[in-house]
């Protein structure tokens, strides 16, 4: 299992070398929705635990933090498979917001509440196992996980099957 739970992530700014722990989910999620200047503020002081922070470095802490634990993400192979195919129509006009979280919940038997208080990093474990475990349950699933596979790799590989030969 991905181990990430005591890791800090050192993020250089003008006022110094500041290292700041893996968040939570809720926070990744306020993170990822900062717009003005008071939303920096407000995620820079839960990222750093009240420690103050001068008001102009705290976007910059926010967008540096964003892309390092993003770069962490795609290095620890905690991201969804992705094939691009061809959606199907939807005749639901309405969007799920939670669906990815209530995925996630379900697989770890935790309640849609408690998956904002998990570490961001375990969150992107449980997601990405819950979405491999649940394509993989049909036909078409394992297909969609073999595509994305195949898309990843750079070398040939002799065990994948190529139109059914």
């Amino acid at each position: 299992m991905v181990l990430l739970k005591n890791i800090n992530i050192p993020v250089q700014l003008l006022s110094g070398m500041y290292k700041v722990p893996v968040c939570t989910k809720r926070v990744w999620d306020m993170l990822k929705g900062c717009r003005s200047v008071e939303d920096h503020k407000k995620v820079c002081g839960m990222l750093l635990e009240g420690v103050p922070l001068p008001l102009y470095e705290c976007r910059k802490l926010v967008e540096t933090y964003i892309s390092k634990m993003e770069r962490l993400r795609v290095e620890t192979d905690l991201t969804l498979p992705y094939y691009k195919t061809e959606k199907s129509p939807n005749d639901v006009k309405y969007t799920i917001y939670t669906e990815l979280d209530k995925l996630a919940a379900d697989y770890a038997n935790i309640s849609l509440y408690e998956i904002d208080n998990i570490l961001i990093t375990e969150y992107w474990l449980i997601l990405r196992d819950a979405f491999i475990y649940r394509l993989s349950q049909t036909e078409k699933g394992r297909e969609y996980l073999k595509n994305a596979y195949r898309l990843t790799q750079t070398e040939a590989d002799e065990d994948i099957d190529i139109q059914g030969k």
